[in-house]
């Protein structure tokens, strides 16, 4: 497993947009605060809508998360595969009192909430670094801290739902090279032809 992720971070690599290193953590961690964002979206309408929860939607903005996650990885030097296997938050299966929601669906908000707080949380820090001697390291090991959190909560809810997380990253490259096909353009960002052949 450390390998497969960690091969996945090298290789989706090329198809990110490169910026200065400080505007990389700002762009970056919205990128994971903005993916967790859609996997709440989408876990909200189930949990309060009663729509049908869709696996397949799971794994794709997971896989998206991930992405970003590797990013943000890359930008700390770390590597993907050992933050995963190392990252440890397993949500108790606790039905609360007075609530509608079953065990699971508490559990799910709680990997939820981690992981819209850790987001949120490399955000804030990412933009301290852009004020006089940000760039001291104090804001660095604190994104790191968060980014654990973060790797921790998708970790959290792909186990929920027994996703394998080797799924995720097949499903992943396999948008990555329709998208991109190994290099990012803007062109190819905004034409978005994996989007349009998933909806024919």
């Amino acid at each position: 497993m450390i390998k497969k992720l960690n091969n996945y971070q090298i290789e989706s690599r090329a198809t990110a947009q490169l910026y200065t290193p400080l505007d990389s953590f700002t762009i970056f961690t919205m990128g994971t605060s903005g993916e967790g964002g859609e996997i709440l979206d989408h876990i909200k309408k189930h949990v309060g809508h009663g729509h049908p929860l869709d696996i397949k939607v799971l794994i794709k903005e997971s896989g998206d998360g991930l992405w970003y996650g590797g990013r943000v990885a890359d930008l700390l030097d770390l590597e993907l595969g050992k933050v995963w296997t190392t990252a440890n938050y397993t949500p108790h299966l606790t039905t609360y009192k007075g609530s509608d929601f079953s065990a699971l669906h508490h559990a799910t908000v709680d990997t939820l909430s981690l992981i819209d707080c850790a987001s949120a949380n490399m955000l804030k820090y990412s933009r301290h670094m852009l004020r006089p001697g940000g760039m001291d390291g104090f804001n660095k090991r604190m994104i790191a801290a968060e980014f654990v959190d973060f790797i921790s909560g998708l970790k959290a809810l792909l186990k929920l739902y027994n996703i394998d997380v080797k799924e995720v990253v097949k499903v992943n490259a396999a948008k990555l090279k329709k998208r991109y096909d190994g290099n990012f353009s803007t062109e190819a960002s905004m034409a978005r032809v994996d989007v349009r052949s998933e909806a024919a």
